[in-house]
């Protein structure tokens, strides 16, 4: 701990953290999105980061962002990890669709 800044350090870190406020159901936290669902965004993580971090595939850790990746490399990432998501959500319509029109044909 001391060859990284000590007490001291670990003290200024956790203080200017910012707070994240989550919605466990009571009250309400967060932004309410279409239908009344919660989403939160990144306060403490840069906003790309926190995406890469999320994906499933392709799955990155943040010691591989912090170490091994550059910039061009994350964006890579990001780029991969919304196309699959987008593509995703495309074969997940066309599948209700197919299933609204099954169950509207018998």
């Amino acid at each position: 701990m001391a060859a990284l800044g000590g007490v001291a350090r670990s003290h200024k870190f956790f203080r200017e953290r910012p707070i994240i406020e989550v919605d466990f159901g009571d009250d309400g936290g967060g932004q309410k999105a279409s239908g009344g669902t919660s989403f939160l965004d990144y306060k403490g993580v840069p906003r790309n980061i926190g995406i890469a971090l999320s994906f499933e595939q392709p799955r990155v850790t943040l010691y591989e962002l912090q170490t091994i990746y550059g910039v061009e490399d994350l964006h890579k990432i990001l780029e991969v990890g919304l196309v699959n998501a987008h593509n995703a959500r495309v074969i997940a319509k066309q599948q209700q669709e197919a299933m609204r029109r099954m169950r509207s044909q018998g």
